[in-house]
């Protein structure tokens, strides 16, 4: 058997790898949909083949498993089982709680940060959003940065076609702060440092709400409503 997990162009190579081989397929986070095979790109389709490899399915929620039995999929195949992000951020956001070390060295990290202010955190990369969304988002930002009780985070993507428009339209503007990618503990610390995250990434539409931060969906449209 082979476990592939998500909807990466990787997970869904190697369950058609497996297929060619005649390897029966188990697909991690199965079941998720936009119903646009344009947004998110490439992932609905990788996702969609993924699932149609697939022999056993392990959804994340109840709607994952219904989106999978109205494709067709035989409901004893289909397992809801929650979702492994989340556990693991659950697990490492206790581990930060429970560690005044960690926290604290979490929190050097960022000594630009002001607790009297409300800390807006952003993560945007999606393709779909190239062409001119960077630059919408990037108004709106200097708009909301315009606001003296408000701080702005934001995690450059390296991919030239954000990196280059972010630093020129938000480098140096006040109350944004433009960092490095952060690795996953540090992001953690900032996902619970925030009054409220936007952003496009599946994974953080997840993440945040966890934590118990609202979310502004930076998407046409999106898999996890």
């Amino acid at each position: 058997i082979v476990l592939v997990q998500g909807d990466t162009t990787t997970a869904m190579t190697a369950a058609l790898a497996a297929f060619y081989k005649r390897i029966p397929v188990a697909h991690i986070e199965a079941g998720l949909r936009s119903h646009d095979i344009n947004s998110p790109f490439p992932e609905e389709l990788n996702r969609k083949i993924a699932g149609d490899i697939a022999t056993w399915h392990f959804a994340p929620t109840i709607q994952a498993r219904d989106n999978l039995i109205a494709e067709g999929k035989a409901e004893n195949t289909i397992f809801v089982t929650g979702n492994t992000v989340i556990d693991t951020l659950l697990h490492f956001s206790d581990a930060i709680d429970a560690d005044r070390l960690m926290s604290a060295k979490l929190a050097a990290r960022f000594p630009f940060l002001d607790p009297a202010k409300k800390m807006i955190l952003v993560t945007g990369h999606r393709r779909e959003n190239f062409d001119g969304g960077i630059h919408r988002i990037c108004t709106a930002l200097k708009g909301l940065a315009m606001r003296e009780d408000v701080q702005i985070v934001y995690p450059v993507h390296p991919n030239p076609n954000v990196r280059s428009v972010v630093n020129a339209e938000l480098g140096g503007v006040s109350n944004i702060h433009l960092v490095d990618p952060q690795d996953y503990l540090p992001f953690l610390f900032l996902q619970k440092q925030s009054y409220l995250v936007l952003t496009d990434s599946g994974g953080v539409q997840e993440e945040a709400p966890s934590l118990g931060k609202p979310v502004l969906v930076m998407r046409e449209n999106t898999e996890r409503p």
